[in-house]
């Protein structure tokens, strides 16, 4: 039966702890397990990588080594470009409060190649990063966060990144407290390789405090399928969430260790509806073996205490027996040293029940749990940097689902290619992280940093730059979070494009030359001495009051229409600015049409009609803008048209007429929600084009512009 935690209704005090904690922000919709809440550098710089070169020692301005390493303070860190950047030397994050947004990459995203990239500081948040180190960075992990007691973080999360061809474990986490690791693939770690003596292919060690690893893949290495961590590095005794991975093809063992040393308290691990399938490589020996519990520890001081486990759910392919039954002895090998039996071991370290955390910010189904199977579709469809898979991940992937190929030898294999990842950089106009086409599909304002605005997220949770971020695999996370058997409600920013909404910020009193639709279509009002202010009068108009914009005298300028649209007729409704006196404005030309002339005649502008144009003397009247004069021009079917006034300076609004069965679909502006600083908005509402200074954030079609 589907379970759904709702943290919108408390129906108990517990349950009120849970929704104060959820207020909080989580790092990202889809951040579940004890990482949940990790902040990264939420608020704080962006910045741009623009090269994929590295230096260790003097690393350049527009390099990952130096927004990591030279930068201080919460900062988020996108890219510019795509492509593999090949390390010099181990990268580590030593300056916490960041986030490395991955899936901000144009293309086919980013790979870190030939050094480890290691987490050693608190509050990280790494997204959608491939790290495919090689035998020539030293014996390293391909990612790691792995602390002794003295040297512990907090709150950490890595999510869909792609970990390979590492000489040691492919990634280690270890020593965390409220750390996740989720929908990330491991593969392939060298089993012979010239930093280590005999063979070491592993996929790593994992533990901590309040520590989270699902939906992640294993593939493709010979041993720590997973090793659970032990006494000697770290005290830290959970609880572990160990859930919903997939683990094919280990080789002489799948996951064992979790043992600590004596006289300490219990490691806690939970072992629940993962996938275990044994490929090619996989001992005849181990091909059923799900834990392989360390009760025996050369390393461990004294008389080590083997770790308690919680095992259900889980699914050997190949063995009804081991799927039934997740603890018979065909799922557990005993160590042959050990100094207690099978069944002394399943009676004191088997629990019932699970082991959960005693922080009440997690007293809820902090994981979208599958069955097993389930968690097999999913995870082989969206683990890894999936936003662009490359050629490695489609062939691991590929290999775990037909039950192919093998564990990488060394690093001579044919498959040890890096592939080739490119992509466009994208234009970001005010630099804030925001494409220009993103700020102006939703409202934004492409010429205005506002990357930590929260404009976009009406509950506040996150900012501008994070739901752009977080829209661009929002698909993905909803796919992968979909059909779970305990879950809990996620919340989604809802983007709602401005495509019919038509508008330009103002923020002093400057020449404006060009509007842009929120649909991409341009409205140009061009000319070299056209000025739009925000000081025009309010002119009445269908009984509706509007912000008029004032138009110096002589400026010709042009309007065109949305993409795809045509023009019948526009109405120029006008009149005489404030402050202009008894002196005449009016319409020397509109769609090319010459209508008048004026000239100086005693101090006085005096308008003269062209022969047969006497009924555009209306315009020249002293019309108020209480009650302006609205003339109409045909426009017969263009898609664009000028016009230009002569004389004094002439406040108006156009209200145009498109063919017939074509619509705007512009929708109204909602009332002012919030009071902000004060801005100038010029927009176009049922095809009338208006300029309002007002304060506030508005909502538009239910998207708020500020």
């Amino acid at each position: 039966m589907k379970r759904i935690f709702t943290l919108l209704s408390v129906c108990s005090l517990a349950f009120s702890t849970a929704l104060a904690q959820f207020a909080s922000a989580p790092a990202f919709p889809g951040a579940e397990g004890y990482g949940r809440f990790t902040t990264g550098g939420r608020g704080g710089a962006v910045y741009h990588v623009t090269s994929l070169d590295d230096n260790v020692q003097n690393p350049a301005e527009g390099t990952l080594r130096y927004f990591i390493s030279k930068k201080n303070g919460p900062r988020i860190i996108v890219f510019d470009v795509a492509g593999t950047i090949e390390l010099k030397g181990d990268l580590k994050i030593n300056k916490g409060d960041i986030s490395i947004l991955g899936q901000t990459a144009p293309g086919d995203g980013i790979c870190l190649k030939g050094y480890n990239l290691s987490i050693r500081s608190s509050n990280v948040i790494i997204r959608f990063i491939r790290c495919r180190l090689g035998s020539n960075g030293g014996d390293a992990d391909a990612m790691s966060a792995a602390h002794h007691d003295e040297d512990i973080e907090k709150n950490v999360i890595i999510d869909h990144c792609s970990m390979s061809w590492c000489t040691d474990e492919v990634g280690s986490f270890y020593g965390n407290e409220n750390f996740t690791l989720q929908w990330c693939i491991l593969s392939e770690s060298l089993k012979t390789n010239k930093y280590k003596e005999g063979k070491h292919g592993y996929a790593g060690i994992w533990g901590g405090k309040n520590a989270s690893f699902h939906h992640n893949l294993l593939a493709h290495n010979d041993s720590r399928m997973i090793r659970f961590d032990h006494g000697y590095v770290s005290s830290f005794t959970g609880p572990v969430d160990y859930v919903n991975n997939v683990i094919y093809n280990w080789g002489s063992n799948s996951a064992y260790g979790g043992e600590t040393n004596e006289g300490a308290e219990a490691k806690t691990f939970n072992i629940v509806n993962n996938y275990y399938k044994p490929g090619p490589s996989t001992a005849s020996s181990a091909k059923t073996r799900i834990l392989n519990p360390t009760t025996a520890c050369d390393n461990c001081t004294g008389k080590d205490v083997p770790g308690k486990f919680y095992i259900t759910g889980n699914v050997m392919e190949g063995s009804a027996l081991v799927t039934n039954d997740n603890t018979c002895t065909a799922a557990i090998k005993m160590d042959s040293k050990s100094p207690i039996t099978y069944q002394e071991w399943k009676s004191t370290c088997v629990s019932a029940t699970k082991f959960i955390s005693s922080d009440a910010a997690f007293n809820y189904n902090i994981i979208s749990q599958h069955n097993a199977n389930d968690a097999f579709s999913k995870v082989i469809e969206y683990a890894g940097a999936s936003l662009s898979r490359d050629a490695v991940d489609v062939r691991v992937t590929d290999d775990a689902k037909n039950g192919t190929g093998k564990i990488m030898e060394d690093d001579k294999s044919e498959l040890m290619v890096w592939p080739t990842l490119t992509g466009d950089k994208k234009v970001d106009t005010d630099n804030d992280g925001i494409p220009d086409d993103f700020e102006i599909k939703y409202g934004l304002n492409p010429y205005q940093a506002d990357a930590n605005g929260y404009d976009l997220d009406p509950k506040g949770y996150y900012t501008n730059i994070e739901v752009y971020a977080n829209s661009l695999v929002e698909n993905i996370i909803k796919e992968e979070r979909a059909n779970a058997e305990e879950t809990f409600e996620e919340y989604y920013p809802e983007l709602i494009g401005t495509t019919s909404q038509i508008y330009y910020y103002v923020s002093s009193e400057k020449s404006i030359n060009t509007i842009d639709y929120m649909d991409g279509a341009k409205l140009s009002l061009t000319g070299n001495t056209a000025k739009f202010y925000g000081a025009a009068s309010d002119i009445t108009y269908d009984g509706t009051q509007y912000k008029s914009i004032k138009l110096s005298n002589g400026a010709q300028n042009t309007f065109y229409a949305p993409e795809g649209k045509t023009i019948s007729s526009v109405k120029i409704v006008s009149c005489k600015h404030e402050g202009v006196g008894d002196r005449i404005c009016f319409w020397y030309e509109v769609d090319g049409k010459e209508y008048g002339s004026g000239e100086i005649v005693d101090e006085k502008m005096v308008y003269t009609p062209f022969e047969g144009t006497a009924t555009i003397s209306e315009i020249a009247a002293n019309k108020l803008c209480a009650t302006p004069n609205v003339q109409t021009f045909a426009i017969d079917g263009k898609s664009s048209f000028t016009f230009t006034n002569a004389g004094e300076q002439l406040d108006f609004v156009l209200d145009v007429t498109y063919g017939e069965g074509e619509s705007t679909g512009i929708n109204d502006f909602d009332a002012p929600v919030v009071a902000k600083t004060q801005k100038t908005r010029k927009y176009f509402e049922n095809g009338r084009l208006i300029i309002e200074t007002a304060n506030g954030t508005f909502t538009v079609s239910g998207a708020r512009i500020r």
